[in-house]
């Protein structure tokens, strides 16, 4: 697993570093992509080590030395996932606030007409 697990670390070290700040950029779907990715490592690692310690992993027995290995890959994945200032969360966090900030900008009702953008009151029709 120590490959799998410094690999999976390179790659979300790699996606954090794409972040240009925007979830509008064009590297968003790799950012996205690679973290999903990495969170779906960081579970099966701690799931693992988790039937380990319970004994219910149907005649898989996971020695020192793997356990160890999972252990610390989880820890480092965790950090990066969701653990550290600049970390995926840090990263989803402030794209939601953009897209939020983005979304209270425009005002939409289906009985009274297009979105209006509150900042210049102009509407969305190309019409005037």
């Amino acid at each position: 697993p120590q490959g799998l697990m410094d690999t999976a670390r390179r790659l979300l070290e790699g996606a954090l570093d794409l972040d240009t700040g925007s979830p509008h950029s064009t590297s968003q779907e790799l950012v996205l992509y690679i973290a999903y990715l990495c969170a779906r490592i960081e579970n099966a690692a701690m799931f693992l080590l988790a039937k380990e310690r319970e004994g219910t992993l149907r005649g898989v027995v996971l020695s020192q030395e793997t356990k160890a290995t999972l252990a610390k890959g989880a820890q480092a994945l965790q950090g990066l996932l969701r653990g550290r200032e600049q970390s995926m969360l840090a990263v989803l966090k402030s794209w939601l606030g953009d897209v939020t900030a983005e979304i209270a900008k425009i005002s939409f009702c289906p009985m009274t007409g297009p979105p209006v953008d509150k900042k210049n009151g102009d509407d969305d029709d190309d019409d005037d």
